[in-house]
């Protein structure tokens, strides 16, 4: 049997969307449990906000750890 590349990134593709699908699904199930009027696409904003924050202040943490590394800036 002969793998076809374009089929193997379908399958991980469709592997993926199901996953990060029932995920939201539910995290939004949870949230509406708790009193919240949210939806998958609420939980989806939330999520992308988070990541970009989060890799925001990573980045940020690693450029001033390299100055002070480099001795470009002054702890404290």
């Amino acid at each position: 049997m002969e793998l076809r590349e374009d089929k193997v990134y379908e399958a991980i593709y469709l592997a993926v969307k199901s996953v990060f699908d029932e995920a939201l699904e539910r995290a939004a199930a949870k949230a509406r449990s708790a009193g919240r009027s949210v939806d998958k696409g609420d939980v989806l904003l939330d999520l992308i906000y988070e990541a970009i924050r989060e890799g925001a202040y990573r980045a940020f943490r690693e450029v001033l750890a390299s100055k002070l590394a480099r001795g470009a800036l002054e702890p404290g």
